[in-house]
């Protein structure tokens, strides 16, 4: 998607890149972030595994939201990168699940009748 769409980061952007704290000078385009998108999607998993034995399993997305946040500090994405990829990462984490849930855990189950 990032070639398909080629936005410049907000450090490679000429009026802001004046404005911003660079800490980091990447190349390449901006949106979606891969690191929202992949901190989320393993966070989505985690949360949907451990529905019925953790109770506070929704605290694991402080990490994927700082993680997130942080991509916007340092300069290398817009909040809308950020956001893209937690959608992203989060639906793709949700289709995982139910993958498992629909194709492997029943081959599990069957084989164990066995």
């Amino acid at each position: 998607t990032k070639a398909g769409f080629e936005r410049l980061r907000p450090t490679n952007h000429p009026q802001l890149s004046v404005l911003i704290r660079i800490l980091k000078q990447p190349s390449g385009f901006s949106f979606f972030s891969g690191h929202a998108s992949s901190s989320f999607s393993l966070t989505t998993l985690m949360v949907l595994y451990l529905r019925t034995t953790f109770r506070w399993r929704f605290l694991f997305f402080i990490w994927p939201l700082f993680f997130g946040l942080s991509r916007i500090y340092v300069g290398v994405h817009y909040p809308i990168d950020v956001l893209a990829g937690a959608l992203i990462g989060s639906l793709a984490g949700l289709l995982f699940y139910r993958g498992y849930v629909d194709i492997i855990l029943p081959y599990i189950q069957s084989s164990r009748r066995e």
